[in-house]
């Protein structure tokens, strides 16, 4: 047994004098498309948008950070949040805790909360790759530093 489909016709548009005029019977389907593709075109610049905002405000300022902090920090992790907060953490250069960088780790959290992003950093002694495991999955984070 086949199934007979009935296709509605296309939605007619009238160009107009620079206007688009809808017919009655079209406005319907005109208008529910038009939002779709309204809602599609919103997403996809907000998704760019949220990228972008993402890279220039947690990123590159947390990779520059490691960068001029070097001389106390190995490597730095960005790793998939469970929540709305980003968990970050920071492999240090000593096998104790360093209260020099959790200061200037602290500071760092403040300017990311200025900017509106909710930021976790955790100091981690100095380890290899093999011993992070014990304190979040490497194999969904982010290599920021290291």
């Amino acid at each position: 047994m086949t199934a007979t489909f009935t296709r509605k016709p296309p939605v007619r548009l009238t160009y107009c004098d620079g206007q688009v005029i809808v017919t009655p019977a079209d406005q319907d389907i005109f208008f529910i498309s038009a939002e779709k593709a309204i809602e599609a075109c919103k997403n996809a610049i907000g998704h760019e948008e949220r990228i972008k905002r993402y890279t220039d405000e947690v990123i590159l300022p947390l990779k520059q950070f490691c960068e001029f902090n070097s001389e106390k920090i190995l490597s730095c992790y960005l790793a998939t949040p469970e929540s709305s907060v980003l968990p970050v953490y920071v492999v240090g250069v000593c096998e104790q805790y360093d209260f020099e960088l959790a200061s200037i780790l602290s500071a760092l959290v403040g300017r990311f909360e200025e900017n509106g992003w909710a930021v976790q950093v955790s100091q981690l002694p100095k380890c290899n790759q093999e011993e992070l495991v014990g304190f979040f999955n490497l194999e969904n984070a982010l290599v920021i530093y290291g």
